[in-house]
């Protein structure tokens, strides 16, 4: 029986994750996880700070009963929360405001770099930051007025909280990952894909 969830939500304007996070789905299942694919739909681009706050506020209750569920299942309460770009925002205010997320994936996250708009809840034991310094898309995005986005995507976390951990898939590594979302390439994502989850393990 799978003991672990992974939980995968897509970014703005991404047809519900089909060429983006869902493409992750086989990578968490070979290592042993449950996959869910939470797909928010489209909203018009001035209301996503509240459309943002609406959807994290509303996924609280059902991740708690989620984990519950699978903690009275298989005795792991392992929930990993999977987000890309604008997803990150709904997951990172999930967690803050009580979902029981214990590890949390962004990669090319639209989040401020620091401050209260990283702040993830305690039960979190670490964040894990995919992010490209070639990534424009959150550089632009960083200037957009009434916005809840920020440039962690492109630089990574630059505050204090030890339990984030900056990947520069960019420079790092033997496949280079520069753009918002070319880590879901064909070419890329058969290096990256494994990769993202194995960093999970302890």
């Amino acid at each position: 029986m799978m003991s672990r969830i992974a939980v995968l939500v897509h970014g703005f304007a991404s047809k519900g994750g089909k060429g983006s996070t869902d493409k992750l789905r086989p990578y968490f299942e070979a290592a042993g996880y449950r996959v869910y694919e939470l797909d928010y739909g489209w909203t018009l681009f001035p209301t996503y700070t509240r459309a943002n706050k609406k959807l994290a506020l509303s996924w609280v209750g059902w991740a708690r009963a989620l984990a519950a569920l699978q903690k009275d299942l298989t005795g792991s309460d392992e929930l990993v929360g999977v987000g890309h770009s604008n997803g990150c925002p709904i997951l990172r205010l999930s967690a803050w405001l009580g979902a029981p997320f214990t590890q949390l994936v962004f990669i090319n996250p639209a989040l401020n770099t620091k401050g209260k708009k990283t702040r993830v809840g305690l039960k979190v034991d670490k964040i894990h930051v995919w992010h490209s310094p070639s990534d424009k898309a959150v550089r632009v995005a960083h200037w957009i007025p009434w916005h809840p986005w920020g440039r962690m995507g492109a630089v990574g976390y630059r505050g204090k909280d030890e339990r984030y951990r900056n990947y520069d898939k960019e420079h790092d590594y033997k496949v280079s990952s520069r753009t918002h979302g070319d880590v879901f390439d064909d070419d890329k994502l058969p290096f990256f894909g494994p990769l993202i989850v194995e960093k999970l393990e302890p």
